[in-house]
């Protein structure tokens, strides 16, 4: 399974970021990235291989940004290379995006977008969403019109974090039949995959449901349906398990975990 990590706050993130996607290697990977909001400028790093290594030979560490997103691939549209390894931007560089999960009708999607003169740099189902966004933003010039648009048009499973340069200070994310949850710290919003992501900085957990997507900024979150666009109102998990545990979603061993999920 694919592992997405998306941290906003006050100061520097890179290293909240980094010990929280080090966190979900647990699920399987075969690269990794990070894209890192710094003002108004896009930092998009990505390759294959290990996070530490990663993240350190990178100089990512170092790397400055109050927002960002990173994500480890498990393949499942193209093959293992830096190309296909998240995360993914938009034509205008003013999206990047992370993604788990299956977008099915994303040929139909690209063929539609390459004719209208996108640009593609990878083999997989992914790289879609960030050009739709693009499109849409530049139609609407409002990003969470364009991507409630963008959500209603995929088919198929998806859980996403995107940054913007339109909203440095801000996470957009979302889901549909995969797992995200969002962690609520004092002075920082987290977007997970699972608990892990977040659960050495705070154990307030939101779950995220099927059709609802989230805005985060530093002090505020808000959550809503992108089916209706009515906000909802979500109550705060607290984790009581420790990060080992958690890995674990409460199972005594990661393979029953790993049949629960199938």
């Amino acid at each position: 399974m694919c592992g997405i990590n998306g941290v906003v706050g006050l100061n520097n993130i890179s290293e909240v970021l980094f010990q929280g996607i080090r966190n979900l290697e647990y699920r399987g990977y075969d690269s990794c990235g990070v894209a890192l909001m710094n003002k108004s400028d896009l930092l998009v790093r990505k390759n294959t291989g290990g996070v530490e290594e990663f993240f350190r030979k990178g100089n990512i560490l170092s790397a400055q940004g109050k927002t960002g997103i990173a994500h480890t691939r498990w393949a499942t549209h193209g093959k293992v290379t830096q190309d296909n390894t998240h995360p993914f931007t938009s034509c205008d560089g003013a999206f990047a995006l992370v993604h788990n999960g299956i977008i099915s009708n994303y040929r139909f999607l690209r063929d539609g977008l390459t004719g209208e003169g996108h640009l593609f740099r990878s083999e997989t189902d992914t790289e879609v969403i960030p050009h739709l966004l693009e499109k849409y933003y530049q139609k609407y010039e409002n990003v969470e019109k364009a991507l409630v648009k963008t959500l209603n048009i995929l088919e198929g499973t998806f859980a996403i974090a995107v940054i913007s340069t339109y909203h440095p200070d801000q996470i957009f994310c979302a889901r549909r039949e995969s797992p995200l949850m969002l962690g609520i710290g004092d002075e920082l919003k987290f977007v997970g995959s699972d608990f892990n992501a977040f659960i050495d900085y705070t154990k307030n957990a939101i779950i995220i449901e099927d059709d609802e997507y989230a805005i985060l900024s530093r002090d505020s979150y808000v959550v809503k349906n992108f089916l209706t666009q009515e906000e909802v109102v979500k109550p705060i998990t607290k984790i009581e398990w420790d990060s080992e545990t958690a890995k674990k979603a409460g199972y005594p061993h990661y393979m029953l975990k790993e049949i629960y999920e199938q």
